[in-house]
């Protein structure tokens, strides 16, 4: 095992965390311990070992901010309680690389250094073999995540920016028709649907046809929210609509419908 594998450095919010930590490893690993404020005074470093309260938000939203300046291919191990989901899912929304449970244990340690040495050797490759499309879509969901647990807004750019990449990589594989009904699929005539905002002539016929299918299959179906309309009211509602929908295929939907149910009795 390589020298710079039994340095680390220990961030903790109370002296008693650093005490323990160090009680526990001192004979196994080099440790430097320092409270949030001073470490944030640095940067993290290769190996870093976090044991902090994971319920203390103020303090997690400075932490995630300093973990962005980690050195590349580094080891953030948070320390969490055995029993608590929750705080593994925060630690990995903060960076987290690995998490080991208290009271801590040089072995499991000693296990997630020794991966770094194997597994991280290769982790930017790996990332850079991944689909643009997964990437992005796996930021999103932890930016999505993090903004549910700690109040935050949500980053709509993300989030935006995840929606796209997924469908430039279905482009390759889905024919232009089909994927235009996946993503415009909510897009209204008038202009007030999404994601794009389409407008008239920008939206094609296929297009339309699925709007009013997928707006009249909402109405008709039992959902946990709501109870199910019928035929004739989830129709005056297509109709009510007006100017958002293609009043020729909602008149020429009328009859596809009414032969749809009757097959359905």
């Amino acid at each position: 095992m390589g020298v710079h594998v039994h340095q680390i450095l220990v961030v903790g919010d109370k002296a008693a965390h650093g005490e323990d930590v160090t009680r526990r490893l001192s004979a196994f690993f080099a440790l430097e311990f320092k409270d949030m404020q001073t470490a944030f005074e640095g940067a993290p470093q290769p190996h870093t070992l976090i044991d902090i309260d994971l319920g203390n938000h103020p303090a997690l939203l400075r932490l995630k901010e300093w973990l962005k300046g980690k050195p590349e291919n580094a080891k953030i191990i948070f320390l969490a309680d055995r029993a608590s989901r929750l705080q593994e899912a925060r630690a990995y929304a903060l960076g987290a690389t690995g998490i080991i449970h208290r009271p801590v244990d040089r072995h499991a340690l000693l296990a997630k250094l020794r991966d770094s040495e194997t597994a991280l050797a290769t982790v930017g490759a790996a990332q850079e073999e991944l689909p643009p499309g997964v990437v992005a879509a796996t930021d999103a969901l932890q930016s999505i995540f993090y903004a549910g647990w700690s109040g935050a807004p949500v980053n709509s750019t993300t989030i935006q920016r995840g929606s796209d990449a997924i469908v430039d990589q279905l482009t390759a594989d889905l024919p232009a028709e089909m994927l235009d009904m996946v993503v415009h699929h909510h897009e209204l005539l008038d202009g007030s649907g999404y994601p794009h905002g389409l407008h008239g002539s920008e939206i094609s016929d296929l297009v339309r046809i699925m709007t009013i299918s997928d707006i009249f299959g909402a109405l008709i179906e039992r959902r946990s929210y709501k109870a199910p309309l019928s035929g004739d009211a989830a129709y005056q509602i297509l109709l009510d609509m007006g100017p958002k929908l293609d009043r020729d295929l909602v008149r020429a939907f009328k009859f596809a419908s009414a032969v749809d149910q009757r097959s359905a009795a």
